[in-house]
């Protein structure tokens, strides 16, 4: 399974406030309805940014959608993890927010489920 999604339900029963950000507010919509916020990084502000307590990156190109790894898939997968992290932590300078910023990229979990 993907860890967001299960990062996501473990933070929502703690009772935590979840704001997923994602490629399409739709998609995060469709999964989650509407007991999370759901953003952009086009449509997140500064005035958003000094809201959080942290922010969980986990975005970047999914490593195995490739039979085989060249060097444009190299750059695609370097690329989608180097511009969303760059992106989130300069707007968190630049809104002065004290949010912590945890960026796991890559990580998926498997093995058994009940």
């Amino acid at each position: 399974c993907l860890v967001g999604a299960d990062l996501v339900r473990a933070l929502l029963a703690r009772g935590d406030a979840v704001v997923v950000l994602g490629r399409s507010v739709e998609k995060i919509e469709e999964m989650f309805g509407s007991i999370v916020g759901a953003a952009t990084l086009d449509n997140l502000t500064e005035a958003d940014m000094r809201r959080f307590d942290a922010v969980v990156n986990l975005a970047g190109e999914n490593v195995g959608s490739a039979m085989w790894w060249n060097a444009d898939t190299l750059n695609e997968i370097l690329e989608s993890r180097v511009k969303v992290t760059s992106a989130l932590a300069a707007l968190i300078k630049s809104s002065g927010s004290k949010a912590r910023l945890l960026n796991a990229s890559g990580i998926s979990a498997y093995g058994y489920e009940d």
